[in-house]
């Protein structure tokens, strides 16, 4: 953009004050003396702010002769509004006169040169500058606005999938102890139906038949035959060489645990007591 206080260095700066300069000099130097009005060419400076969409532009700093926006400051909202008066074109030329205490130091304002150029157009070229930086801040913030949403929804589904978990948690305990609970049961299912297995009758075929000339249709009727058999008849049935009660619990009600257990027992009580541990 072209730099409107651009010192020119080939012509010497008129003693002569320019007329946009005299009326703002007479407001601070000679109160009595009334203001003269600015040129056509320039224009009025407008009283009302500009509605940027609550995105606005502080006003430019002279400092070197160069136009240079000021950062534009957080308020309430996102960015805090500016009237025109502080942020425009010709603004940057009224607070340099104002800084002015004669136009012989006015190094930066050369008559002929302000005369020379087209103000309108310079001031157009920077407005659509400042277009680009508004479209950058609404972009921007727009950007934030999005990063910001996309945060929250993080956190959100974050906070769901804690809670998920802590109850993924609590339903693995509570699968861990149902599982407990039904092996337990298994346990004494199976305890139970080994206990209907010896209580149940054999077939007639099957049947224990006793040296008495009594017979035991189940392991439950070889117990209370056993708890009134004498010992010749246990002896019977018991040698050093054989155990007819263990091949007949082994073969015909083929638990191999009892007939096993059985095995070590060489008298008729070990035998009634092995027994009435298993049948209950």
């Amino acid at each position: 953009m072209l730099n409107i206080f651009s010192k020119k260095t080939q012509k010497k700066p008129s003693r002569e004050l320019p007329e946009v300069a005299r009326g703002v000099l007479a407001e601070t130097k000679k109160e009595n003396i009334p203001a003269e009005k600015p040129p056509e060419a320039l224009p009025k400076l407008a009283k009302k702010p500009v509605q940027t969409e609550h995105i606005t532009i502080a006003a430019p700093q002279i400092e070197t002769g160069t136009i240079y926006p000021e950062p534009a400051k957080k308020d309430a909202g996102y960015y805090a509004e500016k009237e025109i008066s502080d942020a425009s074109f010709f603004s940057n030329l009224l607070s340099h006169l104002r800084k002015e205490e004669s136009m012989i130091d006015a190094k930066y304002l050369n008559p002929d040169e302000l005369n020379s150029r087209n103000l309108v157009a310079e001031m157009r070229e920077y407005w659509n500058e400042q277009k680009k930086v508004f479209q950058q801040l609404r972009e921007t913030e727009k950007l934030e606005q999005n990063l910001v949403a996309n945060i929250e929804e993080l956190q959100h589904l974050e906070s769901e999938w804690q809670q998920l978990e802590n109850e993924l948690e609590e339903r693995k305990k509570a699968l861990k102890d149902k599982e407990t609970q039904i092996e337990n049961e298994t346990l004494k299912l199976k305890e139970l139906m080994r206990r209907w297995n010896l209580k149940k009758d054999t077939e007639e075929k099957h049947y224990f038949h006793l040296n008495t000339g009594n017979y035991c249709k189940n392991v439950m009727e070889l117990l209370n035959a056993l708890k009134k058999m004498d010992d010749a008849s246990f002896n019977h049935h018991v040698t050093p060489e054989k155990n007819d009660f263990v091949l007949w619990i082994n073969n015909v009600f083929n638990d191999k645990a009892l007939a096993k257990e059985l095995e070590s027992a060489s008298s008729k009580e070990k035998t009634i007591e092995i027994l009435n541990k298993v049948l209950g």
